[in-house]
């Protein structure tokens, strides 16, 4: 009897075993799948196929309540709470998504260990780009039952608290319509100079092409 309960007891510890280290990769299909999408992604303009792609994996409903802080977000309407997700959403598509294609597109990422803090999942990885290797931690949030990112360090620089920092100057000094004020300026700014940078680049590449082409 009591030899039976042994074995019953060791089965049960390695079955809590069993179920730690496989909820030890639970954020891995999230970040992996986002790192595939930016990867394979032409890296030329935001379009709606990867815009949509891309909120799958991305809770930016979260990330814009974090950003603003949740005493400020509960003061807000629902009116605009949505019309700030919209153009904080579009300031990192068009500001971010290019960079982290960029990133991930050049680079190799080892996944380390996840660890759960505060209700959140930090998946920590390694990217490797030639000889140089910088950490890598992604901030997951169960958002009904599905981890997505809110967040993403690269060398140890924090995108939402580095956001944090700048919206939070803003709204101390202009208050919420000054502050909206200014993001939808710097989305129409980077949404500007996307086109203008694509038409340098092609001009680039035409200006290449001709040098291999033309006869001498």
């Amino acid at each position: 009897m009591i030899r039976w309960i042994t074995l019953l007891v060791a089965a049960v510890l390695l079955a809590g075993g069993a179920l730690s280290a496989g909820a030890a990769e639970e954020g891995k299909p999230t970040v992996q799948s986002l790192v595939t999408l930016f990867a394979a992604w032409h890296g030329d303009e935001v379009d709606p196929p990867l815009s949509n792609a891309a909120a799958r994996y991305i809770d930016y409903r979260e990330m814009s309540e974090r950003v603003l802080g949740k005493p400020h977000w509960s003061r807000l309407s629902l009116s605009q709470q949505g019309e700030f997700v919209g153009t904080f959403r579009r300031l990192v598509e068009q500001r971010y998504y290019p960079r982290w294609h960029r990133l991930f597109y050049k680079g190799k990422l080892n996944y380390g260990h996840e660890v759960v803090s505060d209700g959140d999942l930090f998946v920590k990885t390694v990217l490797i780009i030639g000889k140089k290797e910088d950490p890598v931690v992604w901030r997951l949030h169960d958002s009904g039952g599905e981890w997505k990112v809110v967040s993403l360090s690269v060398g140890n620089r924090d995108l939402l608290r580095r956001l944090n920092e700048r919206f939070a100057r803003h709204l101390a000094r202009d208050g919420f319509d000054g502050m909206l004020a200014w993001l939808k300026d710097k989305v129409d700014d980077e949404e500007v100079r996307e086109p203008e940078d694509e038409s340098r680049k092609s001009r680039q590449r035409a200006e290449k092409s001709s040098l291999v082409t033309s006869p001498r």
